[in-house]
């Protein structure tokens, strides 16, 4: 798979990720996706311009999207059926990234708080594992938000199972419809919320004039991990929020981190 360094390249991509619709995992559909993770990682060379701002990456976006939902929705199955669900989520493929990902998030929140024990996730989807993690290793309790009614059967099912009911609360809501009157520690936001347009601006206003929190963690994306997740208008974030941190892993960790303090 070549680097795309024009919008033709960047078709040629496309094009090639639409003959797998509809993404269920299967050997063809797995090593397309994981040679796209590993171009991604490998480099740092930023996307030009005309590609940042196309179709092209936009449908990339979604069908990426649509991928990922469906390798959740079948590893989630996987270990629903298993008999031993611990050894099957340990043997999750991207196991590796999701909990160094959570570390990471989870220190760079103590960096700027006291301490972390009430947290809310927005976009679980049907595989809750930085929750599972953040509970099982940082004896954290996370409310969940997802407003797809399957994925949150699917996560409160994988939850009981792992008897971590008492930590994890999975909430069936879109988040532009959902309020608390908790003051959440941290609550972190999935990269795939965001897609370009008005709704960012309802995420963010909806966020902080809702919501009250300490400190909120925004999932992006730089350089070349733009082909998998869109990249958050930072000028866009600091209109709603104070934009304290970024982080940008420069090794497998595919997201970015932004973290944001609230300006009322």
């Amino acid at each position: 798979m070549l680097i795309p360094s024009s919008p033709k390249q960047l078709q040629l991509i496309l094009d090639q990720a639409k003959k797998l619709a509809p993404y269920k995992p299967n050997e063809e559909v797995n090593q397309f996706f994981s040679d796209l993770y590993e171009m991604s990682i490998t480099s740092n060379w930023a996307l030009i311009p005309q590609i940042i701002n196309s179709q092209e990456l936009c449908e990339l976006h979604s069908i990426c999207s649509q991928a990922e939902y469906q390798m959740e929705q079948y590893r989630a199955n996987r270990l629903l059926n298993s008999k031993d669900i611990k050894k099957e989520l340990e043997n999750f493929p991207y196991r590796n990234n999701y909990t160094d990902l959570t570390k990471l998030e989870y220190h760079s929140i103590l960096s700027q708080l006291e301490s972390c024990k009430n947290l809310l996730f927005v976009g679980s989807w049907p595989l809750p594992l930085t929750a599972i993690i953040l509970a099982q290793k940082y004896d954290m309790h996370c409310v969940l938000v997802e407003r797809d009614e399957i994925a949150v059967q699917t996560s409160q099912k994988i939850i009981e199972k792992l008897w971590l009911q008492r930590q994890i609360e999975v909430i069936h809501s879109d988040f532009l419809n959902f309020s608390s009157t908790l003051c959440y520690d941290a609550i972190i936001l999935a990269s795939l919320l965001f897609c370009w347009g008005e709704t960012d601006k309802k995420i963010l206003s909806h966020l902080t004039s809702q919501l009250n929190f300490q400190l909120a963690v925004i999932r992006s994306v730089e350089w070349l991990r733009q082909l998998l997740y869109q990249k958050i208008n930072l000028d866009l974030i600091k209109t709603y929020l104070n934009l304290e941190i970024c982080i940008h892993p420069n090794n497998h960790i595919v997201n970015s981190l932004l973290l944001c303090t609230n300006k009322k």
